[in-house]
């Protein structure tokens, strides 16, 4: 098994996000009207993607974290309901349209800009798939283009989309059998399968079967509550069971080639 492609041990992980988040709650957490969402994390009123990316740069500098080394980011979008596929248009903002390559390459001028981004899931709708085509033949080198089949639904022309992995959620599949088929179907087109936690996916049962489908990573939706702190303790209970699964110490982390074996994904 390949080591190379991990950085940190789970705990060291864990540890580094929870810091991370409490100083992003104590210091950011009441300022611009921030919320929380359904997982306790604290969501400020920001305009724009950026402010929110550069609010989080200056708690890791702050916190002595190195971004692109010691902790990666990954971002999360609602492309499909931004879309207006009569107009062929999205709305990013309130009132701001872009059309598909104007989308492509926002997304692109964001990874040019923040180059510790090495996660984009959803980035566009699924019917724009030929700017996920591009999206992901210039950028998937160094950076997971993901499609979040949880969300999207589990139709054939999402499965065609060109990108790097797929997200599933057990909650979206009847019985284990429907989730191996999907799974090998997914690795069999060359592509990586990462492994979504939910508030229906309790106990071991998750986490094991992210290892069972050789899942390259574990998306957790949050670090806080019990069912977070089940799915964590589990992944911790893997690392002592299997020390062969342990990285180096110096070991890095490389978007492209990911180790197939779970391992937690904040995103």
């Amino acid at each position: 098994m390949n080591h190379s492609n991990y950085h940190c041990f789970v705990d060291k992980v864990v540890n580094m996000i929870k810091k991370l988040t409490h100083h992003i709650e104590v210091h950011i957490g009441s300022k611009s009207g921030a919320s929380r969402t359904q997982f306790n994390v604290v969501a400020p009123s920001l305009d724009k993607i950026e402010q929110g990316l550069d609010l989080l740069l200056e708690a890791m500098t702050q916190l002595g974290l190195q971004c692109g080394i010691d902790i990666f980011i990954g971002l999360s979008f609602h492309s499909d309901t931004a879309y207006d596929q009569e107009k062929q248009k999205y709305e990013i903002y309130s009132g701001v349209q872009k059309s598909c390559e104007e989308m492509r390459d926002h997304l692109e001028e964001l990874l040019a800009k923040y180059p510790s981004i090495a996660v984009l899931i959803n980035p566009l709708a699924i019917q724009d798939s030929d700017n996920w085509k591009l999206l992901t033949e210039q950028n998937g080198h160094h950076c997971h283009i993901i499609e979040d089949r949880s969300s999207l639904g589990d139709q054939d022309d999402v499965i065609n989309c060109a990108k790097t992995a797929v997200c599933l959620g057990l909650e979206d599949y009847l019985c284990v059998a429907d989730v191996l088929e999907k799974a090998v179907t997914i690795k069999g087109n060359g592509t990586a399968v990462i492994m979504k936690m939910s508030a229906l996916t309790t106990g071991h049962f998750a986490i094991d079967m992210a290892m069972g489908v050789d899942a390259s990573m574990v998306y957790l939706p949050s670090f806080d509550g019990e069912l977070a702190t089940h799915h964590i303790n589990r992944l911790l209970q893997v690392e002592v069971e299997l020390p062969e699964m342990a990285p180096p110490a110096d070991s890095r982390f490389s978007v492209r080639s990911l180790s197939p074996r779970a391992s937690p994904a904040a995103c």
